[in-house]
């Protein structure tokens, strides 16, 4: 599935249409009657649980305040 473009696969068309179906079904606040929708939603309840347990690892963070400020310092160091 990318974006704008439609599959030209005739699965990966099945499967758009099925996932567009049990998206509409789904309502966030009520429990769904739909019995894909429910399995759907048991799946990501698991996925949610586990993923409690998962400490991400930043290979590349974003600078903070103070690491701009010590990088202006040294700049103006060097100069």
């Amino acid at each position: 599935m990318d974006g704008d473009k439609p599959s030209t696969n005739p699965v990966a068309q099945e499967i758009e249409v099925h996932l567009f179906k049990v998206i509409l079904t789904m309502d966030g606040d009520k429990p769904s009657t739909n019995p894909v929708a429910q399995e759907i939603e048991g799946k990501a309840e698991v996925i949610k649980k586990n993923l409690k347990h998962v400490t991400p690892v930043e290979k590349n963070p974003l600078p903070t305040q103070e690491d701009i400020e010590q990088e202006k310092k040294n700049e103006n160091e060097s100069k």
